[in-house]
């Protein structure tokens, strides 16, 4: 049966992470996956299963971040013994509970935490391929796969990410492209990795600090990967690990959610990094859309925005 640990506002039962430590070394793995779970059975078992299957093993992290559907409780007896289930009493950023599952792989004594979107398919080498790519050069914090639709594996979702400094847009590399040309670009380094599926080195979490929980949800990735860089650290994608990506699984239908958390999130960005008088001048332009909106009369779209860009002024989020 797999250890499991009840969390309280982020703290991990100490015992379990002791069983844990024991379980990681007796099977001899340096690397865990921190698969972080809410009311996606279906995807998350098969996620669960292509980690099972990979050719360098992997002890799964399964962070339930409050599921209602009584998935979290089925996906325990699913587990096993490949991994260790970290029950959250309520629903958490998503950043917030990556770190839970974080803190117990360091507890392990791993040197690698694979951080893996429960909406993701493994091919069996992915693992094997990525953690190839750190041993072979120190100065990488992380490494990530080509992502691929799952429903048309032959179209590229993202081959890491791009940042235009100006608007702070962001665009995935590759998108839409086929696999065999992207795959042609060999190791190439990004501005910034999704974090749907990516490898970090446990050294440059403890070096970079673990995702900013201020986020909640999206553009944590995007943060993470800028202060790596900023410290010294250079990031890559592997484009021969392929992962299958239902793009949206986790959001679900709430679109409205997904709209608002990632403006919001990209305002907050902007400000963190560039400080208050760049993000003024993305809030002008925003302002200044918002306006012709209003005109044209404003979509449901519009009114999320506008929710999301006062929000991030007032330093609120909604996780409605």
């Amino acid at each position: 049966m797999p250890s499991a640990a009840k969390a309280d506002d982020g703290a991990l039962d100490r015992r379990t992470q002791r069983a844990a430590k024991k379980d990681t070394h007796e099977r001899g793995t340096d690397t865990a996956a921190v698969v972080v779970h809410y009311n996606t059975e279906a995807l998350t078992t098969a996620c669960l299963s292509s980690l099972a299957a990979q050719s360098h093993p992997v002890h799964a992290i399964l962070v339930d971040n409050g599921s209602t559907d009584g998935s979290g409780v089925r996906l325990d007896g699913a587990l096993g013994s490949r991994g260790t289930l970290v029950r959250l009493a309520s629903p958490v950023g998503y950043a917030t509970a990556v770190n839970r599952g974080l803190e117990l792989a360091i507890e392990q004594g791993c040197s690698y935490a694979l951080l893996v979107g429960s909406d993701t398919e493994l091919k069996p080498d992915v693992v094997e391929r990525l953690r190839a790519a750190l041993v072979r050069d120190p100065s990488l914090a992380a490494v990530g796969p080509v992502q691929v639709y799952a429903t048309a594996p032959e179209r590229v979702f993202s081959a890491g990410g791009e940042l235009d400094r100006w608007s702070w847009a962001t665009r995935h590399i590759g998108h839409a492209e086929s696999l065999p040309h992207v795959q042609q670009m060999g190791l190439h380094c990004p501005a910034w990795l999704d974090f749907a599926l990516v490898l970090l080195t446990l050294r440059a979490v403890s070096d970079v600090g673990p995702l900013d929980e201020t986020y909640g949800f999206y553009w944590e990735d995007v943060d993470w990967s800028l202060r790596a860089t900023r410290a010294g650290y250079r990031l890559a994608v592997d484009t021969t690990a392929v992962v299958r990506h239902w793009v949206g699984g986790t959001a679900g239908t709430r679109h409205e959610w997904a709209t608002y958390q990632k403006w919001r999130s990209r305002l907050h960005c902007a400000r963190k990094m560039r400080g208050r008088l760049f993000q003024l001048r993305l809030l002008i332009g925003e302002c200044a859309t918002m306006a012709a909106a209003m005109l044209r009369g404003p979509t449901d779209t519009d009114r999320i925005r506008w929710q999301a860009t006062r929000d991030s002024v007032c330093g609120r989020r909604r996780d409605f």
